[in-house]
């Protein structure tokens, strides 16, 4: 919620007042590193948000080497190499998640894959790619809803893009 409403800062304090470094839970698996160099992101902090994703990375690397048929391990991945910079390895990493565990396979527990890819391709400019999800994302049960999709600061590059906005207001209308 507070991700949502711009409260960037104050995201970060809850993530420090817990000693765990992971959020750990059945569809995600990411440590904190990861949520606070978004954190630091939205905020312009580029500096102090690479460091932690470089952290975030090496902590993951080290898990999916643990275990590697983890599609939380591999979706969270992609996001870090993305937001480094690293599109080939943030794509590979994101579409092994997908393939892991599709929605195909399972509706419920796949759902969050396919929205990291989205995110994963919007961050590396795949834009087209991430549009093509998002707008299959919006055709099937699950939390995703233009209102998320609206107010989640992940999708600020495709902000004014006329395809994200069409997307948006048609499944509005459909709601």
């Amino acid at each position: 919620h507070e991700m949502m409403a711009g409260n960037y800062r104050k995201v970060l304090e809850c993530l420090e007042f817990s000693s765990d470094e992971w959020i750990r839970i059945k569809i995600c698996t990411k440590p904190k590193a990861l949520f606070a160099a978004a954190m630091y992101e939205f905020l312009g902090e580029a500096e102090q948000s690479r460091l932690l994703y470089e952290r975030a990375r090496d902590m993951l690397r080290a898990e999916v080497g643990k275990w590697p048929e983890d599609p939380r391990l591999h979706s969270a991945l992609g996001i870090v190499y993305a937001s480094l910079g690293r599109t080939e390895e943030a794509i590979r990493e994101g579409q092994r998640a997908v393939e892991l565990l599709p929605v195909s396979k399972d509706a419920f527990y796949g759902l969050p894959y396919e929205h990291d890819l989205a995110i994963t391709y919007t961050i590396t400019g795949e834009h087209e790619k991430a549009l093509d999800l998002i707008e299959r994302l919006l055709t099937i049960p699950g939390w995703i809803s233009p209102a998320w999709l609206r107010s989640d600061p992940w999708w600020d590059p495709l902000r004014g893009n006329p395809r994200f906005e069409q997307i948006l207001d048609k499944h509005s209308k459909d709601a």
